[in-house]
């Protein structure tokens, strides 16, 4: 087997990667004083940039005070800004490049927060909360920029806030974030997308991570994630990082008949099969 394509390099947007290898964001819990950069992260990441990983992508960050999880990093004001550059200068110095996972909890078990937080879920946000917080994701993301970022993800799976706009079963609004349409549905997801884009730049790459199959009979699935995708492809996404389940999934179930069920190994099907019906309809319309 060849893999030629893994260690080549790619471009996205203005940013090009030395390779297709990419540390996804993953919580290490190196935090200090609840919010603050832990002295053993900027050397966790230097070490996997210097072993060779084309992109780290920085483990979640709260976007805002009222989502902002125990153990979890922020990036909501100045103060995190500065400490997050300690990150970004360790991976840049290491020959690697940096980007950001930015993220609203939604409907998360309650003690990934502090008592003081409140759940925020679409049923309960009125439209004035819901544009206060769009804004708070454009400002998350002018700041992963000013931090030194080199691109910036949008964390919309695992039953997170834009992945409960996205479900169909959880999504019971009647407004223009509802559940009539696909489209309804992924508007807060769009419109975030779109504050981000302003704020970051015409060449600064935007990621979208989101669960491709719940694995649910009342999920999203494979059929409305191929139109997700496509959707994510018109309003200037960059690329698509494919995860699977939620909350609320059973991996039992997704995979009965495997003798040890491991979500991954579902992801790389499932992206693989995205990736072959985005292509198969941008091939289609240059024949147009």
């Amino acid at each position: 087997m060849s893999y030629d394509a893994l260690f080549s390099p790619i471009k996205l947007r203005g940013l090009e990667l030395k390779n297709r290898v990419v540390l996804p964001g993953m919580n290490t819990k190196m935090v200090k004083n609840k919010h603050d950069v832990g002295e053993d992260l900027p050397a966790y990441h230097a070490a996997r940039a210097a072993g060779g990983c084309g992109l780290n992508i920085v483990e979640l960050v709260s976007i805002c005070p009222e989502c902002h999880a125990y153990l979890y990093l922020g990036l909501y004001n100045e103060h995190h800004r500065d400490e997050l550059r300690k990150v970004t200068d360790a991976i840049h110095a290491a020959g690697g490049k940096a980007a950001v996972q930015i993220w609203h909890g939604g409907f998360v078990p309650e003690e990934f927060f502090d008592k003081t937080n409140k759940l925020e879920t679409p049923d309960t946000l009125t439209v004035e909360r819901i544009h206060e917080i769009v804004k708070q994701f454009g400002y998350s993301a002018k700041l992963a920029a000013e931090a030194g970022f080199d691109a910036l993800e949008f964390h919309g799976a695992h039953t997170y806030l834009p992945h409960e706009f996205m479900n169909p079963s959880l999504n019971k609004r009647t407004d223009e974030y509802g559940n009539q349409s696909l489209e309804n549905r992924c508007r807060f997801l769009t419109e975030t997308i779109a504050l981000c884009r302003a704020e970051v730049g015409p060449f600064f790459p935007i990621l979208v991570r989101f669960s491709a199959d719940e694995f649910l009979k009342d999920g999203l699935d494979m059929e409305q994630a191929v139109e997700i995708a496509k959707l994510l492809e018109a309003n200037g996404v960059d690329a698509i990082d494919i995860s699977a389940g939620g909350l609320r999934s059973n991996a039992e179930d997704a995979f009965q008949d495997a003798e040890y069920p491991v979500i991954r190994v579902g992801d790389a099907i499932l992206a693989g099969k995205i990736h072959a019906a985005i292509y198969t309809a941008y091939c289609a319309a240059r024949e147009l």
